[in-house]
């Protein structure tokens, strides 16, 4: 599986409410549970060079109910997603985190929300295995570092793992994505 964003939505939607967007640019193959996988038609109208076509894959869209927020603190984000919708590749590769995180770009502005990256974002995106507290905080305080300096505006926010352990992942408004997609270091997690 390849990377993938998830989308805080404020009501419910079902993934269909994406399909005049993206049936417009792909073709689109609905599933029985509701979702869709879909293939871009046109790979240069999302700026995907000719030579990179042929490593593009499909993508996958669904909606799902916002679970397990308990865990998380939103300062600055207002009340809890009531529904996720998530936009994933089933390839890895340039051309598949581009068209990726410019879906989730056109996603987040049709549906006024933000995006959770489903990690850190930036050089160093995942933690070290220490157990030293001071050398997570240090990763942690240089992560974040990186991408405040970005346009917009990005939570670090935390949460638990099914073993116990804490984790933390990158989400970010619009603006903050629009200057992520221009960045010489872009991809998705």
């Amino acid at each position: 599986m390849g990377p993938a964003a998830v989308l805080w939505l404020r009501e419910v939607r079902t993934a269909q409410d994406a399909l005049p967007w993206i049936a417009d640019r792909c073709d689109v193959s609905l599933r029985d549970d509701g979702s869709f996988e879909f293939t871009v038609r046109q790979p240069s109208a999302f700026g995907v060079r000719d030579e990179d076509w042929s490593t593009l894959g499909d993508f996958h869209l669904d909606v799902q109910p916002a679970e397990d927020f308990e865990d998380f603190d939103l300062p600055g984000l207002g009340r809890p997603p009531v529904a996720e919708m998530t936009v994933s590749a089933y390839c890895s590769g340039a051309a598949n985190h581009l068209v990726l995180g410019q879906v989730a770009q056109i996603l987040a502005a049709r549906f006024d929300t933000v995006v959770d990256f489903n990690g850190l974002l930036g050089s160093g995106s995942y933690l070290p295995d220490e157990d030293s507290e001071h050398g997570r905080r240090a990763h942690l305080a240089e992560v974040d570092a990186f991408v405040a300096a970005l346009p917009g505006r990005v939570w670090t926010l935390p949460y638990t793992l099914h073993g116990g352990s804490r984790w933390y992942s990158h989400v970010g408004d619009r603006d903050f994505l629009d200057a992520w997609l221009a960045h010489p270091r872009f991809h998705m997690i």
